[in-house]
């Protein structure tokens, strides 16, 4: 068991992932203090403060955890001991994507340290960009219809009036025939 005189802080960082792919939300206790045997809380929660996950008396707390991260988490007991307070996140999605915080708390449930960890899965500017193409091909589609359907319309009531203005005239010019030419 390492004991260090110097009162812990926890460390965090920036991580990348590709969705669908297990992440490691890195939180580690500098210097390395062995919190397995101790009376701690680890909490991880998100930037809208959902606890992502509970770790507490030595073991995980998934009744505390929001539904949305239910079996999706993971703190690995062996890491525990050398302080490493790292949270594997299962299968990552898009909605993933921001801010989290690993908070440590003491028996008391006094607030010890913290840090907070960005997460940015992969595919989110892709995907965001994908509707943007999308929406632009999709008004470029939309009008392109509605001029078509417009010109279509017009066309029918051109002809309509064309039609009708010819069979006016015929009209028309049957009824001033001279009699001579009967």
């Amino acid at each position: 068991m390492f004991v260090s005189s110097e009162q812990p802080k926890v460390i965090g960082s920036t991580v990348k992932a590709a969705v669908g792919e297990d992440v490691i939300l890195p939180c580690h206790l500098d210097p390395p203090f062995n919190v397995t045997n101790l009376t701690v809380e680890v909490e991880w929660t998100n930037n809208d403060n959902r606890m992502v996950h509970v770790y507490e008396n030595g073991s995980d707390r998934p009744e505390e955890q929001d539904q949305v991260y239910r079996d999706r988490t993971e703190m690995k007991k062996d890491l525990l001991r050398t302080g490493d307070l790292s949270l594997t996140l299962k299968h990552p999605k898009v909605t993933d994507t921001g801010e989290y915080r690993c908070v440590v708390y003491n028996r008391e449930g006094n607030y010890m340290r913290g840090k907070t960890v960005q997460l940015k899965v992969k595919g989110q500017n892709d995907l965001t960009n994908l509707f943007s193409v999308l929406s632009g091909i999709w008004v470029v589609v939309v009008v392109g219809v509605l001029a078509f359907i417009i010109g279509i319309i017009i066309g029918i009531i051109i002809g309509f009036i064309i039609c009708h203005y010819k069979q006016n005239r015929r009209d028309a010019s049957k009824s001033q025939i001279s009699p001579l030419f009967i």
